[in-house]
């Protein structure tokens, strides 16, 4: 058999129209009998790293792909923008910083605290501090992977809410290679500019097989309405961004079922921001940003036959940052104001094998965490004491003679941290084939997150409270239905209807102590969260499709009376995009809608308060071109926030003439991007 192969807690209790985005993409596309690789398999089946998320997916797990096809057509210029109008429960504050903004992600109710975002099953986020820029070039990637609700089993730490996985192009594309540039500009209001540069390139060499990539990706976005603002005197009133990442793959194979991978990177940020104040004359000072990050990743893997295999894989990620400040009131002098190192490395192994009336995976994950504050001597907390982990895990998936039509898997894990209590969770998946279009599915279990550098340490106070952290916890589950086609409706269409719900307990929260000391905590009481989420697609006409997907969340603390929205969560959210493809796709258009209904956050009371700064539509348009059947050459266009609407996504507040004043920061304004690939 050849390896070859193309911060808060939440209970969540939620209705769900999903097809999983893979299933409605492909089905839209007419390839209905494509859609049947994501449909349920044989319990038997063996546990591919690379193809984990489908194969958890057909055991019982949401997931839904994004593909690469689907990245292209949207126009979509960052993985950001990909996964707000693609990614059916992911609610994406959009980048404030144009490329060297990262952008808020909401999965399902929860913050990024409590979801893994993963570059090839290798975490992006450092363990240890929090924040990252997704500093990967889209047309480098293959597919994203959205899996939802708890999925600690096999993912470990942070996967309360789920898992987003970007994974690369692999060997087996058609092209050898491909090239790509882009150059936008705003049409708006607001100043945006975009330049971005980027490819790949493979070269096989008898049983070696080579790729280098990279990406180079700079821009200058005005995210605030300088009227309602007083910029300092010589301070920028824009983002100044610059991104680039470049790395090499390796693959030797050792046989047709053997081989080993190779994949090192590296990403670099630089960041010229804005003024820490506005107005303020004690705090004349512009934000300069450095990031830099290394991520590499060893695995070997061996395909015995469909029902075996065996993996291991080592890992490295370490990202070192600093922030430095320009005193325009005092002859630009530059301070460093601290910066941090992380490190994240380790082992983890996975072997599949038929046993006992059934099929077992069984595995472990070996790690340890390091982080530092960098660059400011005065730092109350020079450091982050390393902890090491130690991670179990199995889970198996039960022969069961009288339920052909069912796979049942059930699993735990176990985490033993030496610097918190331990942790163990258990999961149950289950998928039946009620006909032969539709599915039911279901999953149950609990998941974990031990307290990070973020949580205890602090750059310019002393922490207490950060030795007697438990981790936190929670418990979900998760139902639904998923069809293929809908009766009476001879087109190709999807759909998937589920209900799922969560509960997280011992959150971590920080309050003040006075001016030099923060407490850290668990909190008692629970936070909860409702929502109903809804995904339909349809091909009506050979070259028409209609895709559409909603949000609605409820997210409150459990001992809040008044059940308020959580700040940062919108309520409700839905994008709808209508496309249309000529004959052999040689051309295409798309016309995509996006909704934020009411989005709160909580400024002082001078300053207003609580307030709703969502409520808001944009609409994005693209179109593409191919100049040859072979579809080598691509031009694409797209045009974002057609109608030039300010989007708020995120408020804040500043002191402007002796009074505190709530400030929006905007989308981007309306701009264009061309874009031009040659696959060669």
């Amino acid at each position: 058999m050849s390896m070859h192969s193309a911060r808060g807690g939440r209970l969540v209790l939620a209705v769900t129209l999903t097809g999983g985005i893979g299933l409605c993409q492909q089905a839209v596309a007419g390839d209905v009998t494509q859609l049947e690789a994501i449909g349920v398999t044989a319990a038997g089946q063996a546990t591919s790293q690379r193809d984990l998320a489908g194969t958890l997916g057909d055991r019982g797990a949401s997931v839904d792909i994004i593909t690469a096809e689907d990245i292209r057509e949207t126009g979509a210029t960052t993985l950001t923008q990909a996964l707000e109008v693609l990614a059916p429960g992911v609610y994406v504050q959009p980048q404030a910083g144009g490329r060297a903004g990262a952008g808020s992600i909401s999965l399902l109710g929860g913050d990024e605290r409590e979801f893994v975002m993963l570059l090839d099953g290798v975490r992006i986020e450092p363990r240890t501090f929090f924040g990252t820029h997704l500093n990967i070039n889209p047309q480098h990637i293959e597919r994203i992977e959205v899996l939802k609700d708890g999925q600690s089993l096999f993912y470990g730490s942070n996967a309360m809410v789920g898992v987003i996985n970007f994974v690369t192009k692999d060997f087996d594309y058609a092209e050898q290679g491909e090239f790509m540039g882009e150059a936008g500009r705003s049409l708006g209001e607001r100043s945006q500019e975009e330049l971005n540069l980027g490819g790949h390139a493979n070269l096989d060499v008898g049983d070696h097989r080579f790729q280098v990539f990279g990406s180079q990706n700079r821009g200058i976005n005005e995210p605030f309405d300088s009227d309602r603002l007083e910029f300092p005197e010589g301070a920028p009133n824009a983002y100044e961004g610059s991104l680039q990442n470049l790395g090499f793959k390796y693959r030797y194979d050792l046989s047709d079922s053997e081989r080993i991978d190779l994949h090192v990177q590296r990403n670099e940020l630089r960041e010229d921001g804005l003024p820490t104040g506005f107005g303020d004359p004690s705090e004349q000072l512009v934000n300069d940003r450095r990031t830099q990050q290394d991520i590499a990743m060893l695995q070997w893997e061996r395909q015995v036959d469909s029902a075996r295999s065996m993996s291991l894989r080592a890992f490295w990620n370490e990202q070192e940052g600093d922030r430095r400040e320009v005193d325009l009131d005092n002859g630009d002098a530059v301070y460093t104001r601290g910066g941090n190192l992380s490190r994240d490395y380790g082992l983890h192994g996975m072997t599949d094998f038929p046993a006992l009336a059934g099929h077992w995976t069984v595995g472990a994950e070996a790690s340890r965490h390091e982080g530092y504050n960098l660059g400011d001597a005065t730092l109350s907390n020079p450091g982050y004491d390393p902890e090491t982990s130690l991670d179990p895990f199995v889970q198996y998936r039960p022969d069961i003679a009288f339920l052909p039509r069912t796979d049942v898997s059930v699993g735990a894990r176990y985490n033993h941290n030496d610097r918190t209590d331990s942790a163990a969770i258990w999961q149950l998946m289950v998928r039946h084939r009620m006909t032969s279009n539709v599915d039911v599915r279901a999953t149950a279990g609990t998941a974990f997150q031990v307290p990070r550098a973020v949580d205890t340490v602090d750059a310019e106070r002393d922490v207490v409270g950060a030795s007697d952290l438990d981790p936190e916890s929670s418990i979900g589950g998760n139902i639904g239905l998923e069809g293929r086609a809908v009766p009476g409706l001879d087109v190709p269409a999807s759909w998937s209807v589920s209900a799922f719900w969560r509960e997280i307990t011992d959150r971590i929260d920080d309050e003040e102590e006075g001016d030099d000391v923060l407490r850290v905590f668990n909190v008692d009481d629970p936070t909860i969260t409702r929502g109903v989420e809804g995904q339909f697609a349809v091909r009506p006409l050979p070259q028409w499709s209609v895709r559409f997907n909603a949000t609605y969340v409820e997210a409150y603390m459990d001992n809040d009376p008044d059940q308020e929205q959580l700040d940062d969560i919108p309520r409700f959210f839905a994008r709808a995009q209508l496309g249309w493809d000529a004959a052999q796709a040689q051309r295409g258009a798309r016309l995509s809608g996006v909704y934020t209904g009411p989005v709160y956050d909580t400024l002082s009371d001078e300053a207003g308060g609580r307030q709703n700064y969502g409520g808001r539509m944009r609409v994005d348009a693209s179109a593409f071109q191919f100049f040859d059947e072979r579809h080598d050459q691509r031009l694409g266009v797209r045009v974002e926030n057609v109608f030039d609407t300010d989007v708020p996504v995120a408020i804040d507040e500043t002191e402007i003439g002796g009074e505190l004043r709530r400030y929006d920061q905007y989308a981007a304004p309306r701009n264009v991007t061309l874009t031009y690939s040659q696959n060669f």
